[in-house]
């Protein structure tokens, strides 16, 4: 295809990579249009449809994996305990998820604009989806220890896969909606929340219903579904060649600012309110007032539930009133 032919193309992908390739030339202008575009706030309806196509995709796939990420909250410690598992161990085969996640979260942000962010985005739902429907099965584990290793190994994989979509769903937003980064995340944000807060429930009333396997493989499924639908429609040009920000130092250089370090605090401390009662609150809830796991998925509720309400009101804030001070 020669020059001609592209450039009398009108395909919304082509476009927006051209606009996007113009404004990085003018750095600039494109700050000015920044804190314009941040003051104006951004219009949802307004979007052009493959970006609104584009943030629905990114919207379902946190939504699934966060909400596999809590569906096992109100029955897996009663199962897990049954086969002799320690409270101890419980709370190691839920945190191995969120350590995986810690640990190899740099490592995806440094390689996503090599590897592509449309490619890291799919591999990582085939993966969490896979893992997701082969948890299903560990119920039928006879041995205490075979179970605990098939447990952890689990929930390591695709703890890869759910940090490998995280980090590419993060750098496809920043590169698509660059004059409108928190807002946007405020947006996913929600969906995070919805997803913890359907999980718990959900796992408790789908557990109730079909035991142990059902959850997993209905959500494993799912994300296998949202990862086809993924590579159907997410267009391959436009946000994969290039890193949204140039960043050559460290990833350990980046704590010697008190920014960084302050936010990485608060980000601990409320992800640790989030999780400190997953490993024994559903025993104590079903032992002290012999609740199902379909209420005790409720009690999960109100915490995530402030989560998903505030989200998008602070990406708002620091879009209108930070984001445009600082351009």
């Amino acid at each position: 295809m020669g020059k001609n032919d592209v450039g009398k193309d009108d395909s919304p992908i082509l476009n927006e990579t051209e606009l996007r390739e113009d404004r990085s030339s003018r750095v600039p202008d494109r700050r000015l249009e920044a804190g314009k575009a941040a003051r104006r706030g951004l219009k949802i309806t307004e979007l052009p449809r493959m970006k609104l196509l584009l943030l629905g995709i990114l919207c379902v796939g946190n939504l699934l994996v966060e909400t596999w990420i809590a569906v096992m909250g109100p029955f897996f410690p009663q199962v897990a305990a049954k086969k002799d598992v320690s409270y101890t161990v419980i709370g190691v085969i839920f945190a191995c998820f969120q350590f995986t996640i810690f640990v190899s979260s740099p490592v995806f942000g440094s390689v996503v604009s090599k590897v592509g962010a449309k490619f890291m985005l799919v591999s990582g739902l085939l993966v969490s989806g896979s893992c997701s429907v082969l948890f299903g099965f560990l119920e039928g584990c006879q041995s205490t220890n075979t179970f605990i290793a098939l447990s952890l190994v689990t929930r390591s994989v695709e703890a890869l896969g759910s940090a490998a979509f995280l980090t590419s769903s993060r750098a496809i937003a920043s590169d698509t909606f660059p004059d409108n980064v928190a807002m946007i995340y405020g947006v996913m944000n929600v969906f995070t929340g919805i997803g913890l807060m359907a999980g718990f429930p959900l796992g408790g009333v789908l557990y109730e219903v079909g035991g142990f396997g059902l959850p997993f493989w209905s959500f494993g499924t799912a994300i296998l579904l949202c990862a086809v639908i993924s590579f159907i429609l997410i267009p391959s040009a436009g946000f994969s060649n290039r890193p949204l920000i140039e960043y050559s130092g460290s990833f350990v250089g980046l704590f010697k600012s008190a920014d960084i370090c302050i936010a990485s605090w608060c980000l601990l401390c409320f992800t640790m309110r989030l999780s400190v009662t997953d490993t024994t609150y559903s025993i104590y809830l079903e032992q002290t007032f012999g609740l199902s796991p379909m209420w005790t998925g409720l009690f999960y509720l109100a915490p995530v539930s402030a989560y998903t309400i505030i989200s998008p009101v602070f990406g708002w804030i620091v879009d209108k009133k930070v984001v445009s001070k600082i351009h």
